[in-house]
């Protein structure tokens, strides 16, 4: 089975640094604060594109040739596929894919989503995929 390594955090316990310390290395494709629902509460937001992982990959790495960017963007394939063929794709770089979740829509979520309280990143992606976790956390005070 493939593996796909998460990084699960919620906030101000250093997630942002060391994901950034991470997704400057060279072997390695960083997707940020991504979710099942992300795209739909960033639209919630104003942002609607900012937690998109497809956007993410090209932005940032610009994983796909601007064609078949545009393809995946007029498409209607559900986060599922999206992660599949960025998965796809940074294997074919040669290259290491790591998520870091975004816990909020999941714990807090509200007023723009029903929170789930549960980790929603880890078993939508854990039907596909074996899930290698890294978990941060902090003492609250």
């Amino acid at each position: 089975m493939k593996s796909i390594r998460l990084i699960h955090n919620l906030p101000r316990c250093g997630g942002t640094i060391i994901s950034k310390c991470l997704g400057a290395q060279k072997d390695v494709i960083l997707l940020s604060e991504i979710h099942p629902e992300g795209f739909t509460v960033s639209k919630k937001i104003g942002l609607p594109h900012m937690f998109d992982p497809i956007h993410q990959s090209q932005k940032w790495n610009n994983l796909f040739e601007n064609k078949e960017y545009k393809k995946i963007c007029d498409s209607n394939y559900n986060f599922e596929k999206k992660i599949d063929l960025i998965y796809k794709k940074t294997e074919l770089a040669n290259k290491r894919l790591i998520i870091r979740g975004w816990a909020f829509v999941d714990i807090f979520g509200k007023p723009f989503i029903e929170p789930s309280y549960k980790d929603s990143l880890t078993e939508t992606l854990g039907k596909n995929y074996e899930v290698l976790s890294l978990y941060l956390i902090r003492h609250p005070l």
